[in-house]
């Protein structure tokens, strides 16, 4: 499985290939003007075969995007980071999704 993943990874240097995927959308509100999301986790992706990110914990991605993620993430994100100790995968899979234009909803 492992093999595979970075055989998938090889052919697409630039993404992230990984076996934690997860999925977010647009809070639905007026109030907030789409400036929510909702966050779902492994049983969702399960049911619906829908993801749009991989999360880092186990993923391969090129070492460029350690550097971007050190230098790169706006400080607001690092800080929130920092302060919660969680979300670091996710940003990752942002900076990774951003830095080489693409999106995916599986």
């Amino acid at each position: 499985m492992v093999d595979f993943a970075f055989n998938i990874w090889e052919s697409a240097p630039d993404a992230m290939v990984g076996f934690v995927p997860r999925v977010h959308w647009p809070e639905k509100s007026n109030d907030d003007e789409g400036k929510y999301y909702k966050y779902s986790g492994w049983w969702y992706v399960w049911w619906t075969g829908t993801y749009s990110m991989v999360l880092s914990k186990a993923a391969f991605f090129h070492n460029k995007y350690l550097t971007l993620y050190t230098n790169g993430v706006q400080s607001s994100i690092r800080q929130f980071i920092t302060k919660n100790r969680n979300c670091e995968d996710i940003a990752m899979s942002f900076l990774a999704a951003n830095a080489t234009c693409s999106s995916y909803m599986g």
